[in-house]
C-alpha cells in the first residue's frame, strides 16, 4: 500500500522579485534545480536562478527551501512553451 510518509515531502518557497508574486508550494517531492523553468497556475513562466536551504526559524527567510525565480519574458528566446503553444499562452488582454 502507498502512504503519503513513503514519499518525501519538501517546504518549497518560490520567490519572486515582486516579493507580492512570491508563493509556498507547501510540500513537494522534489525541489527544482537552477536553470530549470517553470509555469505558474496563472501561465507565467519563470527561471530558476538560485535556490537556498533556510534554518533560521525566526528570520526574515524563514526554515525551508527557497527557490528564487527570474520573470521569462514572454515569447522570448527562452520561453519554449511561448514559442510553441503562442495561442494558449497569448495574453489575456489580446483576446478579441
Amino acid at each position: 500500500m502507498d502512504s503519503e510518509w513513503t514519499h518525501p515531502r519538501i517546504s518549497v518557497t518560490y520567490e519572486t522579485p515582486n516579493i507580492a508574486d512570491s508563493w509556498d508550494a507547501d510540500y513537494q517531492e522534489v525541489v527544482p534545480r537552477i536553470g530549470e523553468g517553470l509555469i505558474a497556475s496563472n501561465g507565467q513562466r519563470w527561471r530558476v536562478v538560485d535556490v537556498w536551504y533556510s534554518n533560521d526559524k525566526h528570520g526574515i527567510v524563514d526554515r525551508g527551501i527557497h527557490v528564487y525565480l527570474e520573470r521569462v519574458e514572454p515569447f522570448s528566446e527562452s520561453d519554449r512553451p511561448g514559442r510553441m503553444f503562442p495561442d494558449y499562452f497569448r495574453p489575456s488582454n489580446e483576446d478579441d
